[in-house]
């Protein structure tokens, strides 16, 4: 008889793909944590004749992984974080102007792509997806609107660089931002980052789809074993 067990569920908000798991007699408890919201569950069990076999197993897992990785995250930088600062502020890394061209010349311009938006109301904003490349490790980061501009310095992207993320998001907006004489933002003249290319990590969804396999693994090993003794 074949006891134990392990299934993959997530945890941000609504079940991403509900797996289904053998007749269970023990309760789900969280053992690890695989980022984006994903946890592994562990559960116990016995039952001879499991309900699902192991290709369904390693569908589910597959299936999981994918959803994970879909999840995208955007690091938000607040005009609130950054400093006020004048001059002129460029950038041999990444660069684009307030019509979303990006700047020649630089280091991640063929990798990174840039969306520009906002309003005189609400603020303007700027977003730098990395698309398939990894993340970039930052050191300061920054938005011009007139004649001054937003920077944000190692302190505020400490949280960027710590974590993981698709893509990063500068906002000229609240009482921080920069305004013109009529209490209006300034929109974007351009925006920039600092800083050097990433190394590729595996992300949550291809960490879970690893694990899952492997699990699926010692689920077949453990009933080819128990039908052997039969």
């Amino acid at each position: 008889m074949v006891c134990g067990s392990v299934g993959i569920k997530s945890t941000r908000g609504a079940d991403v793909f509900p797996m289904r798991h053998y007749e269970s007699k023990g309760a789900f408890r969280p053992v690890s944590n695989l980022g984006y919201g994903c946890h592994v569950l562990a559960a116990t069990w016995c039952d001879p004749f499991p309900k699902m076999n192991s290709s369904k197993i390693a569908l589910a897992v597959l299936c999981f992984g994918l959803a994970c990785s879909a999840n995208a995250i955007t690091f938000t930088l607040e005009s609130a974080a950054a400093s006020k600062v004048g001059g002129n502020t460029a950038s041999q890394f990444y660069d684009v102007n307030g019509s979303s061209s990006e700047t020649n010349g630089t280091t991640a311009k063929d990798l990174f792509s840039s969306t520009v938006g906002g309003n005189q109301n609400s603020g303007f904003w700027v977003k730098i997806a990395f698309g398939t490349n990894p993340q970039p490790v930052l050191t300061s980061a920054y938005l011009k609107a007139s004649n001054g501009y937003l920077l944000w310095d190692a302190f505020d992207l400490a949280a960027f660089n710590g974590g993981a993320f698709d893509s990063i998001t500068l906002w000229n907006s609240g009482a921080s931002g920069i305004k013109n004489q009529n209490g209006k933002f300034q929109n974007t003249s351009h925006a920039g980052l600092l800083g050097q290319l990433g190394v590729r990590v595996p992300d949550g969804g291809t960490t879970a789809m690893l694990l899952g396999f492997s699990l699926v693994g010692l689920v077949v090993a453990a009933r080819r074993k128990w039908f052997a003794r039969v």
